[in-house]
Parts: C-alpha cells; sequence; structure tokens
C-alpha cells in the first residue's frame, strides 16, 4: 500500500503542476487584454487631442472671417461718419463705431487665444503620438512573448500529461477512482501528510483509531472530515 500511496502523491505531484500551467495559460489572454486596453486608451486620447485642434483650427478660420467682417464694418461705418455733418448722426456714428472696435479687439484677442491653445495642442498631439507608438510597440511585444510562452507552456502540459498517463497505469483501479473522485472537490491536494497527528488537509486532529490505521499501511485511510488519504511522511521517506 506504501507503494500506492507513492504513486498517488506521484500523481498529484503532476496533477498540481498541470494545474499550475493550466493557470498560467490562462493568464495570458488576460495580460494581453490590459496591454491591448493600454493601447488602446493611448489611441483615443490621441484621436481626442486631433478632434480638439481640428476644431480650435475652425474656430481659428471663423473668428479670422469674423475679423475681417469687423474691418470692412469699421472703414464702412468711419467712411460714411466722414460723409455727415449732422451732429446726432455724427455721434451715433461714433458709437457704433465703438461698439464695432470693440468686437474687433475681441476677436483679435480670440485669434491670439486660439494660437496658443492650437501650439498646446499641437504638442500634445506630439505626445499622444508617441505614447502610441510605445503602447504599440509593448503591446507586440508582449504578444510576441505570449505567443512563445504558450508554445512552450504546451510543450510542458503534454509532457506532464504524458508522464501521467504512464502512472496511471502503475495505480491500482480502486485507489485511481478514489483519488480520481477526491480530485474533483478538494483538489489540488487530495493525499495530504499527517503531521503531529493532524490532518494537513483540514487541520483537524485525527482520532487514535485513525492513526493506528495508518501506521499498519495495509489500506488507503481517509480523513473522517475533509475524506482525503492520509499517509506518514516516515512511510513514503519524505
Amino acid at each position: 500500500m506504501i507503494q500506492t500511496l507513492q504513486k498517488l502523491v506521484e500523481l498529484q505531484g503532476l496533477d498540481t503542476e498541470i494545474l499550475a500551467l493550466g493557470q498560467r495559460m490562462s493568464a495570458i489572454p488576460d495580460t494581453l487584454r490590459k496591454e491591448q486596453g493600454q493601447y488602446e486608451n493611448a489611441v483615443r486620447e490621441l484621436h481626442k487631442a486631433e478632434c480638439a485642434r481640428a476644431a480650435a483650427e475652425e474656430r481659428g478660420r471663423q473668428v479670422k472671417i469674423d475679423i475681417a467682417t469687423d474691418a470692412a464694418q469699421l472703414k464702412q461705418l468711419k467712411d460714411k461718419q466722414g460723409q455727415i455733418r449732422k451732429n446726432l448722426e455724427f455721434q451715433a456714428l461714433t458709437v457704433e463705431i465703438s461698439n464695432a472696435e470693440e468686437h474687433a479687439v475681441k476677436h483679435t484677442t480670440a485669434l491670439e487665444q486660439l494660437g496658443v491653445t492650437l501650439k498646446e495642442l499641437d504638442e500634445r498631439i506630439v505626445a499622444k503620438k508617441e505614447e502610441v507608438n510605445i503602447q504599440k510597440a509593448a503591446l507586440l511585444a508582449q504578444a510576441e512573448e505570449a505567443k512563445k510562452a504558450i508554445t512552450e507552456l504546451n510543450v510542458r502540459l503534454r509532457r506532464h500529461r504524458a508522464i501521467r498517463r504512464e502512472v496511471e497505469k502503475t495505480i491500482n483501479q480502486d485507489a485511481l477512482a478514489l483519488y480520481s473522485r477526491l480530485l474533483k472537490t478538494r483538489a489540488p491536494y487530495v493525499v495530504v501528510p499527517v503531521v503531529d497527528g493532524i490532518c494537513t488537509g483540514c487541520n483537524i486532529q485525527l482520532p487514535v483509531n485513525v492513526l493506528s490505521d495508518i501506521m499498519k499501511s495495509d489500506r488507503l485511510v481517509t480523513c473522517e472530515t475533509c475524506a482525503r488519504v492520509l499517509y506518514l511522511t516516515e512511510h513514503l521517506g519524505k
């Protein structure tokens, strides 16, 4: 029975490694999705900056039209003012000219501010393009690493599964059936050592009769609490 226990522990070691390899493989897409998300976020930020610049540029074109309109209106008002002699009409035109000049100043100031905004947006776009390139390179590198990692993990998984199949052949069917049944609910550790009379699977003190049965080593003994298969490390030379 000790040999059976040794084979079950060996099988458990393989299953534990297979599980770990599977978890590592499952984590690879998550890592890629995170890298993909960072790249897509950088692209969105670049697009926002480019749209903001386009809007500012369009606004600048409109302000230039307004400035040209202001200049034409001012010229027209001043020409008209120079042709009239009535005081009231002259004063009224003076007020119109003053208002037009205020509008012209506002439009000129707005155009200057837009110039500053465009410069800032150009700098932001340059920075965002660099960030996009960096994220793209990181994503491509991560994808290449993921491809290599998956290939390596698949090789290791195939090797471990092949070894596992060979180990299974050396275990009697009853013991293997018990192990397989426990693996569904107690994975990854279903064959556990007893330490100081305690089941290391559930940390419960074992009854004396159970400890006595384990000592005999003439059959597989399971924990009455967690149902795991129990063994003494000294029996397996561990």
